[in-house]
């Protein structure tokens, strides 16, 4: 009797409690896309940000220095190291005429076979491969100023294997003051260059197997303050779009509680207005003989359902 008489009251009064389903509907939804959205932009700017770093963790120095005593080994996956610095590169040495030999400007970055640790190179035309140490990769706007195949450094002949169109580390594609070289550090040594006339900076790059907590960063970071090496780490300080996001997920978290709130107190005044309108209705069973608990009973299966 209870079962049937809920169930008559929910399909006369279904628009009433129409409106508190679509507020607990509402809810869900929004508390399910809010925070679906939080994690993907989350996900994509950490992904985004090793790519721009070059590895979860990004090591740099004027001074050479020994990165076992900077990285925590058993979670290191692979290690990547630079060598950066200005230099440059000579054309038009086939000839043998002095007057079409032109040298343009150049930034090298040597790097080693585990480059990239994350992201990839796009050349325009080709894969990238390792380069062999007369190889060397160039960017669109080196490509531009050399325009030839064949460079000098140090009066040792390199083929432009190929152009980058866009690589990991650049934050933006657009003006620069010089293109970037990729070589190979069989290349530098090729080129028998003395690195002590240049201004150079030591790069290591750090892909770990797993992400370090606040306090392991706190002590890597103190390990590179002592040895005067600068130290930066994805994904484990709040900062930057980071930090934003952090904020919005916040709001979103109270404005979340808010509509909860407000959803619970819709569903409590429908039900206690239609409970009002069957208040003739209750008075009657209760006269045939229905218990109050009877009535509580109804209410609830109303409520639940």
């Amino acid at each position: 009797m209870i079962l049937k008489f809920s169930s008559n009251i929910i399909r006369k009064e279904w628009k009433t409690l129409l409106l508190p389903f679509l507020s607990i509907l509402l809810t869900g939804a929004v508390i399910t896309t809010s925070f679906l959205l939080i994690n993907s932009a989350r996900d994509f700017i950490t992904s985004k940000n090793k790519e721009f770093l070059g590895g979860d963790i990004s090591y740099s120095s004027s001074k050479e220095y020994d990165i076992n005593n900077l990285i925590m080994a058993a979670r290191v996956e692979r290690i990547s190291k630079q060598i950066t610095f200005s230099g440059l590169l000579q054309t038009g040495f086939e000839n043998n005429i002095e007057e079409n030999i032109q040298s343009v400007g150049a930034s090298f970055k040597i790097i080693d076979d585990s480059y990239p640790l994350y992201g990839s190179v796009d050349l325009l035309g080709g894969n990238f491969d390792r380069l062999q140490p007369n190889e060397i990769y160039v960017d669109e706007n080196l490509s531009k100023s050399l325009a030839t195949n064949t460079v000098y450094f140090n009066n040792q002949a390199f083929i432009v294997k190929g152009v980058v169109r866009n690589s990991p580390e650049n934050l933006l594609s657009g003006f620069s003051f010089t293109g970037t070289l990729l070589m190979s550090p069989e290349g530098l040594a090729r080129s028998r260059v003395d690195l002590n006339l240049f201004r150079k900076e030591f790069i290591t790059k750090v892909r770990l197997n797993e992400k370090l907590t606040k306090s392991e960063v706190e002590v890597l970071r103190q390990k590179a303050r002592d040895q005067n090496v600068r130290g930066q780490f994805d994904g484990s300080d709040a900062g930057g779009i980071s930090f934003g996001l952090d904020i919005v997920e916040r709001f979103l978290v109270i404005t979340i509680l808010v509509i909860s709130i407000l959803s619970l107190v819709n569903i409590y005044a429908s039900v206690n207005y239609l409970a009002n309108r069957l208040r003739r209705s209750f008075a009657v069973l209760i006269a045939i003989g229905l218990n109050l608990t009877s009535i509580y009973k109804i209410l609830f299966l109303i409520n639940s359902s």
